[in-house]
């Protein structure tokens, strides 16, 4: 049978036109913006360790143990079905002197975790290492026996499980979670991310590209402004032998996920780059789209785009899809740039300077809008990929889902550190001091901080304990040892003495204040 050709106006429909500089594209729907917001947060939360418990609570935990016991018992009868008696008795293997770990321990061992993140060292064993140089607080929390038996069994699904079923019920836990407590404002973002792993998995992937060149790639919907985790998928590397229907099904997918909780009725703004772009998206009445085009995609298809402008210039193309006006932005900066969108007007323009070697100076220019906003809406995801770098729980494993595992953590940590900052307003919270705030919780919780003998001429024990509020310290403000702007504040407090202190100077200002005593 002899394909039927197509018409003219269908193929006349199917090119962009050019814009004359008369004409004027514009949208008369009122698009409604609102900042992102948090949801079914309980009241009695106040201290980072709280908000960190949202995500990994005890049910987390518990997996995590069962998982890993279950594994231990296994490997155990392995080894014993393999082994003659002989062999049994001349030596024990791990399996063999495994004994189940429970919450606590797991916890430490996360804990422990985190540490490293903060507290970078060429080995592990370096944390351990009885040489005051080298040493880190994590032998407070796990003996090096201890963490060698975790890292050796550490599990995160039923024995047997294979491919990406190792590691999705930890995903789906932390994702559920992530949209549970947060609801990301009216612009959102899809990109991809890199987790570094050089290990041997057939999820790797190369990008000569970017900073990180192996490793697994997610696919993340992002809020624009904070860099929020809403969503993510591991895993599938969509563009091998794609003709761009996986892809587009992946954001269907994600804006479905974004709606399902959407209480206010707004419509989303989109934000994508030349991977995810498409006229199908830009056709969808469920949220408006704004996404830039790969050069590669268009060559053949629609030369009437490619017609060469001199740097600085720009111009406007426009299809017309079933009543839809469809808007295509070209301009030549250092190199050619091309946004389409469905909800932006072709009228609106910025000024800037650039600098020109002619004149030997800058000359002022005129550029389309779209271009600045399209840039400002694409920065959702490396925000969020900037606070996991700071202090990235790098673990080197050979296993690669113990890879992913750690990085759902990290999520975990950036996406109740965001939360934080949005329900108690402490903008002066920095995210290595979340994190710290964090460990010093655990360890409080399971009486790992010393307490202090106490002080001359007094019967009373000076402790460490948590206040309501923050407070300057006190030892910081006296001998001015620290390089911020202001006094460092603290949560801690010595009921005694009756004043804020930093943990680290809790025993310096006991110290000081003993030697005063003494009339030294």
């Amino acid at each position: 049978m002899e394909l039927e050709e197509e018409s003219e106006e269908n193929i006349e429909e199917k090119k962009w036109k050019l814009l004359k500089p008369e004409e004027i594209i514009a949208y008369e729907e009122n698009i409604v913006y609102q900042d992102d917001s948090v949801r079914n947060i309980p009241s009695n939360l106040k201290t980072p360790y709280d908000f960190y418990s949202l995500f990994i609570d005890d049910n987390f935990l518990n997996k995590l143990v069962k998982y890993t016991n279950e594994y231990a018992q296994y490997k155990r009868k392995k080894n014993i079905k393999d082994k003659t008696k002989e062999e049994i008795s001349q030596r024990k293997t791990l399996a063999e002197r495994w004994t189940d770990i429970n919450l606590e321990g797991m916890e430490k061992y996360l804990t422990a975790i985190i540490l490293m993140g903060l507290h970078h060292l060429p080995e592990y064993k370096d944390h351990f290492s009885k040489d005051q140089l080298l040493g880190s607080p994590i032998q407070k929390f796990i003996t090096q026996w201890q963490y060698e038996k975790i890292c050796s069994f550490l599990h995160a699904s039923e024995v047997g499980k294979k491919g990406k079923e190792k590691i999705s019920e930890m995903i789906d836990d932390v994702m559920i979670k992530s949209q549970n407590y947060y609801y990301p404002g009216t612009c959102v973002t899809i990109d991809e991310r890199m987790i570094s792993y050089k290990g041997k998995s057939r999820f790797v992937v190369y990008e000569p590209a970017k900073p990180t060149r192996y490793g697994f790639r997610p696919y993340v919907l992002s809020d624009y402004k904070s860099g929020y985790t809403y969503q993510l998928q591991l895993l599938e590397n969509l563009e091998e032998n794609d003709d761009g229907s996986k892809i587009y099904n992946l954001v269907i997918d994600f804006m479905k996920s974004l709606n399902k909780n959407n209480t206010t009725g707004i419509k989303h703004i989109l934000a994508t780059d030349g991977l995810y772009s498409s006229e199908k998206l830009l056709l969808e009445n469920d949220f408006y789209f704004i996404g830039s085009i790969r050069y590669n995609r268009i060559k053949k298809k629609h030369k009437e785009i490619l017609t060469p402008i001199k740097s600085g210039e720009y111009q406007y193309f426009y299809k017309k899809i079933d009543g839809k006006y469809l808007l295509l932005t070209k301009y030549m900066d250092n190199k050619l740039i091309l946004i389409i969108s469905n909800f932006l007007n072709s009228s609106n323009t910025l000024n800037r300077f650039r600098w020109n070697k002619k004149q030997c100076g800058y000359v002022k220019m005129k550029y389309p809008e779209v271009i600045k906003i399209y840039s400002h809406l694409m920065k959702g995801v490396d925000i969020g990929n900037q606070l996991i770098s700071y202090y990235e729980l790098k673990h080197k494993t050979y296993k690669w889902w113990k890879r992913i595992l750690f990085h759902l953590i990290d999520i975990s940590i950036v996406n109740s550190f965001i939360i934080y900052k949005k329900v108690i307003c402490d903008k002066a919270m920095s995210q290595k001091n979340f994190r710290l705030e964090i460990i010093r919780a655990i360890a409080y919780k399971y009486g790992l901080f010393p307490v202090f003998k106490p002080l001359l001429k007094t019967n009373t024990m000076h402790l460490i304990k948590r206040a309501e509020k923050r407070g300057s310290c006190v030892h910081c403000s006296k001998t001015k040892n620290y390089k911020t702007a202001k006094t460092p504040t603290s949560l801690y407090i010595c009921p005694e003495c009756n004043v804020h202190l930093c943990v680290e100077c809790f025993e310096m200002y006991h110290k000081s204040k003993f030697l005063l005593l003494l009339g030294e």
